[in-house]
């Protein structure tokens, strides 16, 4: 489809495969659009729910549509409800297939969204390598010897600040003013400072088109 909203997308894959699975099968999907400024569009579907560290908060956040599973209704068009948040500097999107929270230890107990939610808490303050490794050690020491039931994913997300990239937002701003000069102007000023950017000279390249520069 043409559409790039996460519930929309939703509903078309449902319509779409929805009379190919065998009955009672059903599919786990989470989908997130992610803009420039870090604004956050969402849409979950099934047992998947990532999750937000904050930068200033101690506990998680859940990314919860509430929405049933791709195939799991008997009607092929329904819709999927979708959510909006935002990312700040310093604050984390954990995105994970639900074979983390599915494996089970040796008394076949499942690792859980709580002792994966409580993991993440207790390790916030790593950077987002050791983060990313000791959220899995922890769970690889919880199940010891079982084999995972299911795949393992695991994806950080977290803005970093950075001046280029600040840059390049400010040279977005003064051209949707048509600001153009003023944005070619701020473009070369900031290629002299990072002359190895390939993302200011990409901008540039492309604000000189917009002035009729060549």
């Amino acid at each position: 489809g043409n559409s790039d909203s996460p519930g929309k997308i939703l509903q078309e894959i449902n319509y779409n495969i929805v009379s190919h699975l065998k009955t009672g099968n059903n599919a786990d999907f989470f989908i997130v659009a992610i803009d420039d400024n870090y604004n956050i569009t969402y849409s979950g579907a099934g047992n998947i729910k990532p999750v937000i560290t904050r930068n200033d908060s101690l506990d998680v956040e859940i990314l919860d549509t509430g929405n049933k599973a791709i195939a799991s209704d008997d009607r092929s068009i329904i819709s999927f409800k979708e959510e909006v948040t935002k990312l700040g500097y310093g604050d984390r999107l954990i995105l994970f297939t639900d074979g983390i929270i599915l494996t089970g230890n040796f008394d076949k107990e499942e690792y859980s969204q709580e002792r994966f939610n409580k993991s993440i808490i207790d390790n916030r303050e790593l950077d987002t390598d050791a983060f990313t490794d000791a959220l899995i050690r922890d769970l690889n020491n919880y199940k010891g010897s079982s084999e995972p039931s299911d795949d393992i994913s695991l994806i950080i997300i977290e803005p970093i600040q950075n001046e280029t990239v600040e840059i390049i937002k400010s040279s977005k701003k003064l051209i949707d003013n048509f600001k153009y000069i003023e944005a070619v102007e701020l473009l070369e000023n900031s290629l002299e400072k990072y002359p190895e950017n390939l993302k200011i000279l990409y901008h540039l390249g492309k604000n000189y088109f917009r002035v009729d520069n060549y």
